[in-house]
């Protein structure tokens, strides 16, 4: 078999062009002579993981255009991999359900594909991940019950009857492999309730992942006799990403996971998912920046995150002694699908290719397509019914509000002066769904959720989740000291800083979402209910309206797609 220095060496003397070259070398380097050194004295034990699916089975469905990119292009490398180790592990770190559209587009009672393909694959564990848990507990717990691999969450807990804290899902999973006594322990990022709304993350509790490491971590270890200790964990490693986000919330570090790999002893290889990153990005060996190897699986399915871990037998206990660390990139064909993927898939498919009333007449500028975006968005608000409370502050007259502007300017050139848009469209452009809330807001709070938008238009920059469309509202940028600006009503008066006005947010940002619910200090009060369908659904409804009424601002671009 290749040693790893000679497959070092050779990696570090090509080019670019050369990975997928090498990295199938390094493949069979790693599966060459597998048997050989599976003696008394050592073990070789192979990790492969995903992350970040987000219910990507096959991008075709949406995007027919695109190269490989879902969970069925990464089945054949899986099952290369498996053919040359058969006692690999596969695991994912979280995020595999919400994201595509096949929540929206089948009953609840089916079976997500992306699980039934998981469990046709052979995965041994999830972590749980923060958009996993957006359709509620409830539809988690049906979901851990119709598939056959372990869900994951130490550090997520319920009250038990007896008033302590208990586990709501297992803290770990012990497998047996290659002779050795493998746990899996996951752990998921504390900042949900940073981005989910209370109904969703009701009756649970999401505590300290450093803390949580170092409770389980010493019992895998005396309790379990674990030989390896793997960490699979929805976070990420850039500590200071939401450090801020957090702190104003009181809630532990989100982005974790570099802090616990270096802070508790024992962990053997950590899978660290949530932030969508790749690594290593070339073949590696040992733990490199922390203090034991790290794995970054990736988003949606581009690629698949390997590690070859050698153990050895030293005063009576099994020791990782080498780590080899590298990446494979999705296949542009995927796998052929079982039937219970497949079938539910094609009614995705199906349901996908359906017209709207639109179609392009031009291709737009960037500004101009935010500028349309958020005119839909704001549109397809307002044809919701208020809850209680809403129609009083409203006057007679429309709801204000700030919803993301910003989304995904992405179309096939053919599609300009060609067919009308469809609904696959709509998912290209709005990545992720979320729930409409009606907010009394005050003027001085509507400025301040209105000023990344202003600080947008000038060209400053900024997180791009931050930034929300003033519907129904003129915006006069500033100038000098005063970047914000002024927001002004229907009649082109300022807002009173105190009255409190009706305004559509996202449940994101009002849940806290990129600062801006701390930022201008929205009180859980001040909600006025939320409208019966997401974002999503309500865009689709208004552009699906052969009577829809085009705002200016999508006007140069867009058209009733009879004419």
């Amino acid at each position: 078999m290749a040693s790893e220095k000679a497959v070092r060496t050779r990696v570090a003397g090509r080019g670019r062009r050369g990975w997928a070259v090498l990295l199938a070398l390094a493949l069979l380097a790693a599966g060459g002579a597998r048997a050989a050194p599976n003696g008394a004295g050592y073990r070789e034990l192979v990790v492969v993981a995903t992350s970040d699916l987000h219910g990507w089975v096959t991008s075709r469905a949406v995007r027919p255009e695109r190269r490989g990119r879902g969970l069925a292009h990464l089945a054949p490398l899986i099952a290369r991999l498996r053919a040359a180790h058969p006692e690999l592990i596969l695991l994912d770190a979280g995020d595999a359900v919400t994201g595509s559209p096949d929540l929206e587009l089948l009953p609840p009672g089916v079976t997500p594909p992306i699980l039934a393909l998981m469990g046709r694959l052979g995965y041994d564990a999830l972590t749980l991940g923060n958009h996993d848990l957006e359709r509620g507990r409830v539809a988690v717990e049906r979901w851990r019950a119709a598939t056959p691999f372990s869900w994951l969450a130490a550090n997520v807990t319920v009250t038990a009857p007896d008033g302590r804290a208990a586990p709501w899902l297992a803290p770990y999973a012990m497998v047996e492999r290659a002779g050795l006594r493998v746990a899996v322990l996951g752990l998921t990022t504390p900042g949900i309730p940073i981005w989910l709304a209370p109904e969703d993350r009701a009756g649970l509790a999401f505590g300290d992942m450093t803390a949580a490491a170092r409770r389980w971590v010493p019992r895998l270890r005396e309790d379990e006799r674990a030989d390896v200790v793997i960490g699979l964990f929805h976070a990420g490693l850039d500590g200071d990403y939401d450090r801020d986000v957090a702190l104003r919330h009181g809630v532990p570090l989100p982005n974790a996971a570099g802090e616990v790999t270096d802070a508790v002893p024992g962990l053997d290889l950590v899978v660290a998912g949530h932030s969508h990153r790749l690594g290593p990005h070339r073949l590696e060996a040992g733990p490199e920046d922390y203090r034991v190897p790290i794995l970054q699986p990736g988003a949606r399915g581009n690629a698949v995150a390997v590690a070859r871990l050698g153990l050895r037998r030293r005063a009576g206990r099994w020791a990782v002694v080498s780590a080899l660390r590298w990446t494979l990139r999705a296949a542009a064909e995927p796998a052929p699908l079982p039937p219970e993927v497949a079938a539910p898939l094609a009614r995705v498919a199906e349901a996908l290719a359906a017209p709207t009333a639109l179609r392009f007449t031009a291709e737009p500028t960037r500004e101009a397509f935010a500028a349309c975006a958020g005119a839909l968005s704001h549109t397809a608000a307002l044809a919701q019914p208020l809850p209680p409370g809403g129609t009083a502050l409203t006057g007679g007259g429309a709801p204000f509000s700030l919803l993301p502007a910003l989304w995904r300017r992405e179309f096939p050139r053919d599609v300009v002066a060609g067919p009308p848009v469809r609904r696959r469209d709509l998912h290209r452009w709005i990545a992720y769904d979320n729930a409409l809330v009606l907010a009394a807001l005050t003027g001085r709070q509507i400025e301040l959720l209105a000023a990344p938008y202003a600080r947008h238009l000038r060209g400053m920059g900024g997180r791009r989740s931050a930034v929300l469309f003033p519907g129904g509202l003129t915006l006069a940028p500033g100038e000098g000291d005063e970047p914000e600006g002024r927001v002004l009503g229907p009649a082109g008066r300022p807002l009173a800083p105190h009255r409190r006005y009706a305004v559509w947010l996202t449940d994101y940002h009002w849940n806290g979402g990129a600062g801006l619910a701390r930022q201008a200090l929205l009180h859980p009060s001040q909600r006025l209910g939320t409208a019966p369908v997401r974002l999503r659904a309500a865009l689709l409804s208004r552009l699906t309206d052969p009577a829809l009424s085009l705002p200016p601002a999508c006007a140069s671009f867009l058209a009733p797609a009879g004419r």
